[in-house]
């Protein structure tokens, strides 16, 4: 899958940008060689990583060779949240900033394994009643759930659950 979705602005879970965003537990100011050191990287793959995850808002800056975050970056895992919510990888998409998890479930093929769409931001979420879904980095869980059903369905049950949430 090509990391960088359509619109340009999404950029999907990556493991080595989450070796790097997980720094920030640790400090929040790396030489790049020390980061080398600790996560085994190339200096061009930390570098391309910094900048490509600055570019979508993630608060980390490459200033010469040193990498700066302003805070602490909790981030979630894939892996982690498939394990907590008895879930198979194939059900679930993750990205690390989006426009909307709701419009990424609607873009996705009819038969398309995805239930569940997470990301650590959105720049144009939509929740009910027309409001935004708009959140830093790393600042809150936000995700979509997806049900593909067919049009013979009794939608009764489904229209009352969904109100209780």
């Amino acid at each position: 899958m090509n990391p960088l979705y359509s619109n340009g602005n999404s950029l999907i879970w990556s493991a080595t940008d989450a070796k790097i965003i997980c720094l920030s537990h640790s400090g929040l100011e790396w030489s790049l060689a020390r980061i080398v050191e600790s996560t085994s990287l190339s200096e061009q793959t930390i570098k391309a990583s910094v900048l490509r995850l600055s570019a979508i808002d993630v608060p980390i800056r490459l200033i010469n060779h040193t990498v700066r975050f302003s805070r602490r970056l909790d981030i979630l895992s894939p892996g982690d949240l498939c394990l907590a919510m008895g879930l198979d990888q194939e059900v679930l998409m993750y990205w690390w900033r989006i426009d909307s998890t709701n419009d990424a479930c609607l873009r996705l093929d009819v038969d398309s394994p995805v239930r569940f769409m997470f990301a650590e931001s959105q720049s144009a979420g939509r929740g009910r009643r027309s409001n935004r879904w708009l959140s830093d980095f790393a600042g809150s869980i936000l995700f979509s759930f997806r049900q593909v059903t067919s049009v013979s369905r009794d939608f009764q049950t489904f229209a009352f659950v969904a109100s209780v949430f």
